[in-house]
């Protein structure tokens, strides 16, 4: 039996120039590799990359197709279920939305798959065969992460990744952040066995990779075995921790001399009060510049996750943002307005309060305000949106940042600059009017 496996467009990657070629920053999707591992070696797997390649439905032929999604591309996958099933494919639909309303998803599609996917896909592949397929699946346990299969990086062009290849060495997060849908997919903070991870990386062909983790450093113990193992493989790695991970020099040295390169962390504001209300007051905001000074120092760019629209966000956010951004030496930011993503306690608050505008999941992105806020407009926060952005990433700030940084720079966060000072430009012009982009 032909299986087909789809990744819809996302909106959150970066288009880089390397020599006459473009290359999608946004490393490789681990998902669909995964579960193409996961299928059973009797079926043939194909995987289609809506990111890198546009989808031609009529080369779609497998009998089954596997649809992940998140919650503002949802409607895409929705909209290729239905011209799918209409050819008489089966289509299954998993990942983040589908797991936080699956009887929703479960109207567009034939079956659905909530939270983790690994042991179930073989049932749904196996009950398809039987003609027994169920509306709804669901782990009654959690996955062992022992003995994982290789992701099947083979089905993908890697040529069109700037980093073609991302490995997960644990799963969800030990924090429970209010905004956050993360446990929605993986519940609790699991760890895979460091043998595992070090053996996975020691096989991928090239210099750099990329930790698909949402916390590397949760478990401060298993994090230090497995950076000391992976110093002897001497690649290039860069991940996603909490900004806490600075608190510990020992860690971060070892990070360093493991070959990590760069963390993404989640900063979301520099107002203490809206840390506290996100249910992530373990931030201080206070302590920022010197734990990214202690990162910079061992050579580790830092990339920020920050959030505006938080409920004691005022006018006077942006200009603060901007300011400490620059003055702290980021590498990079990844600044979004404040979503609340279905199944997260920030939906149900909104909800309860009566303040979300709309559930039109295409508008659940970091570029528009789908909920009212209590000392804001819709245009204050997106003009401050814009305005961060288009500031922190202008050549003058890169070139401040580099100096504070102590004049590190991590090659690929000189794409990223260079890339978000064209989009934030862009994103002006459609704004005031200037430009046909739409």
């Amino acid at each position: 039996m032909k299986i087909s496996l789809i990744q819809p467009v996302h909106s959150d990657f970066v288009v880089m120039k390397t020599g006459d070629k473009s290359k999608i920053f946004k490393p490789a999707q681990l998902t669909m590799p995964y579960i193409a591992a996961c299928t059973p070696e009797k079926h043939e797997v194909e995987i289609h990359d809506e990111i890198v390649k546009p989808l031609d439905i009529s080369k779609i032929n497998g009998e089954v197709v596997g649809i992940t999604a998140v919650t503002p591309f949802v409607h895409r996958a929705y909209s290729l279920a239905k011209e799918l099933r209409k050819k008489g494919q089966t289509v299954v639909l998993g990942g983040p939305h589908a797991s936080s309303v699956p009887d929703e998803a479960a109207q567009h599609v034939d079956a659905v798959v909530v939270g983790e996917g690994d042991f179930l896909w073989k049932d749904v592949l196996s009950d398809f065969e039987k003609r027994k397929l169920k509306k709804i699946y669901r782990n009654e346990k959690e996955v062992p992460l022992n003995n994982l299969p290789m992701p099947r990086w083979d089905l993908l062009d890697e040529k069109r990744y700037y980093i073609p290849q991302v490995v997960q060495a644990s799963r969800g997060c030990p924090h429970s952040c209010d905004f956050c849908a993360l446990s929605l997919v993986y519940p609790g903070y699991r760890c895979r066995p460091v043998d595992d991870v070090v053996a996975e990386v020691s096989r991928i062909p090239f210099k750099q990779f990329v930790f698909w983790d949402d916390n590397i450093c949760g478990n401060k113990t298993w994090a230090r075995e497995l950076f000391v193992k992976l110093k002897p493989l001497k690649k290039h790695w860069y991940g996603q921790s909490t900004i806490n991970i600075a608190k510990d020099k020992n860690l971060v040295k070892l990070a360093a001399a493991s070959g990590c390169k760069g963390l993404f962390v989640g900063l979301e504001s520099f107002n203490e009060n809206s840390l506290k209300g996100a249910n992530k007051g373990f931030n201080k905001a206070q302590e920022y510049k010197n734990l990214v000074k202690i990162l910079n120092g061992h050579g580790i760019g830092v990339m920020a996750g920050l959030m505006f629209g938080f409920d004691t966000d005022d006018q006077s956010t942006f200009d603060n943002t901007l300011r400490q951004c620059i003055d702290i030496g980021l590498s990079a930011i990844s600044c979004s307005i404040v979503v609340p993503y279905p199944g997260t306690g920030l939906f149900q608050r909104l909800t309860d309060e009566n303040r979300l505008y709309t559930t039109d999941w295409s508008k659940y992105t970091s570029d528009d305000v789908v909920f009212r806020h209590e000392n804001l407009s819709d245009m204050d926060i997106k003009n401050g949106y814009q305005y961060v952005g288009a500031n922190f990433f202008k050549f003058g700030s890169i070139f401040k940042r580099w100096i504070k940084s102590g004049f590190l720079s991590p090659k690929p966060y000189w794409g990223l600059n260079y890339a978000n000072n064209i989009y934030f430009k862009r994103l002006a012009e459609i704004s005031s009017g200037k430009s046909n982009i739409k």
